[in-house]
C-alpha cells in the first residue's frame, strides 16, 4: 500500500533548494509513497478581515492537505524560524 503524501514547500520563492529536494524525494520514493506537491505562492498573507472572502487557494490548499495521509514541510530557516509566508499560511 502507497502513502499518499503532500510536499509542502513552505516559501513563496521562485528557486527553492527545498522545492528541489521535495521533487527528488517524489523520483527517490515513488516505489514507496504518491508525494504531490503544494506551493503557497498563491496563498495570501493572513489577516482576520480577510476571513470573510477566502480566497479559492485557500480551499484548493486545504482540501489537499486534508487528503493526505501526512505532509512534509520543506522550508528555509531565518534567524531560527521558519518563512513569514509558511507562518501566515498555517495560520
Amino acid at each position: 500500500m502507497s502513502l499518499n503524501l503532500v510536499g509542502l514547500v513552505g516559501t513563496n520563492a521562485q528557486i527553492s533548494y527545498n522545492r528541489m529536494l521535495l521533487t527528488y524525494m517524489q523520483q527517490h520514493f515513488i516505489n514507496d509513497a504518491t508525494i504531490a506537491l503544494a506551493e503557497i505562492a498563491d496563498i495570501p498573507l493572513f489577516s482576520e478581515e480577510g476571513l470573510a472572502d477566502i480566497p479559492e487557494s485557500v480551499y484548493t490548499l486545504s482540501d489537499q492537505l486534508a487528503a493526505a495521509d501526512g505532509i512534509i514541510i520543506a522550508t528555509p530557516e531565518y534567524d531560527h524560524a521558519i518563512t513569514a509566508a509558511l507562518k501566515s499560511t498555517i495560520e
